[in-house]
């Protein structure tokens, strides 16, 4: 297994995998899915497409991604825009979450002390053995015991710096 950048023939995945999970966050359960998808899809794809963006996946060599983090660097603090970890390995269909890596994609990345959430991470799949709270709430005391400290600041919030 290697950690490396996307293929481009894996970056439609990596926008299908952000809007599908997005869509279990605060906030965004009781929206009619054409409105989200029409709001967050070029969203997304924008945030991915912009030349400061950096995205690295963790795959089976070139064949099978099994998770994903996309940020951005800043001067002070990173934004880390969205991680990802399929819940199954396929061929093998292994439960991939809660095996290390999400961690080893953190820890690739070599974020800053300071990170900045720039969405709200998604509830948890219920077959996951994870607390029922959002990625974001459990993902800060992780990301503490490496000693960075993350906050919540809206994607607009942000963008407008």
């Amino acid at each position: 297994m290697t950690i490396r950048a996307p293929f481009t023939d894996e970056r439609p995945y990596i926008l299908r995998s952000w809007i599908d999970s997005h869509r279990y966050a605060p906030g965004m359960r009781n929206r009619r899915w054409s409105d989200y998808k029409r709001t967050h899809e070029p969203l997304f794809d924008s945030i991915l497409d912009a030349p400061d963006t950096r995205i690295l996946v963790k795959g089976i060599g070139d064949e099978v991604v099994l998770g994903w983090i996309c940020w951005t660097p800043g001067k002070v603090a990173d934004a880390l825009h969205w991680a990802f970890t399929r819940f199954r390995e396929s061929p093998t269909g292994a439960t991939l979450r809660g095996r290390g890596v999400m961690s080893e994609l953190v820890e690739a990345a070599q974020l800053k002390p300071h990170v900045a959430f720039t969405f709200r991470g998604s509830f948890p799949n219920p077959k996951d053995n994870l607390p029922k709270v959002p990625a974001d709430d459990w993902l800060k005391p992780a990301l503490a015991r490496r000693g960075v400290t993350a906050v919540y600041v809206p994607y607009k919030e942000w963008s407008a710096r």
